[in-house]
């Protein structure tokens, strides 16, 4: 802890909804500790803990969360008492059953988006099951997408348009002549 810092201003991640928040406060805490990553890996290793220079650069760097023992190593070495140390790991533990909840969600509005496609499949719209289209939705690559992303990119991404269904027409028209040529 830095001299003149009081416990009072000290970043607290109960706010932080996102693992990219969560580390954010974390480089927070680091500024309002005033310390660099070398004196962080010396007040770390004080204090009976192993926290290298670059797990702590790659913890800061990430949108992910942290390991537990990283965080508590981490809150530890700005000068975090029991408590403190405490509420961090409860406030991670939050926001990975948060970003687990949202992961559900995710999958659900890929399990409606696989069932949504079933109609199509069976008027020959589609090349089907083993569609170049089918395992993105089929092998959880877009819910892990959407599960990510903090952005709101994903909004609306289960609607289909006109140009769409057209795009599916072509490309059971380009399956029936690959097949006929066959």
């Amino acid at each position: 802890m830095s001299e003149g810092a009081s416990e009072i201003d000290l970043p607290s991640p109960a706010g932080a909804r996102t693992p990219a928040e969560f580390v954010h406060t974390m480089r927070a805490l680091r500024s309002w500790a005033a310390l660099t990553y070398g004196e962080l890996e010396g007040k770390a290793r004080a204090n009976g803990d192993r926290l290298p220079q670059s797990t702590i650069a790659s913890a800061l760097a990430r949108a992910s969360l942290p390991r537990e023992a990283t965080i508590a190593a981490f809150v530890r070495a700005c000068g975090g008492d029991p408590d403190v140390v405490q509420a961090w790991l409860a406030a991670r533990k939050r926001v990975a059953a948060e970003q687990k909840a949202a992961g559900s969600l995710a999958h659900a509005v890929e399990a409606w988006l696989v069932a949504r496609r079933k109609p199509l499949r069976d008027n020959g719209l589609s090349d089907g099951p083993g569609s170049p289209a089918t395992p993105l939705y089929a092998q959880g690559r877009l819910a892990k997408l959407a599960a990510q992303s903090n952005s709101d990119r994903w909004r609306g991404v289960h609607r289909r348009t006109g140009s769409d269904l057209l795009g599916l027409r072509r490309l059971a028209g380009l399956r029936a002549r690959r097949e006929s040529h066959a």
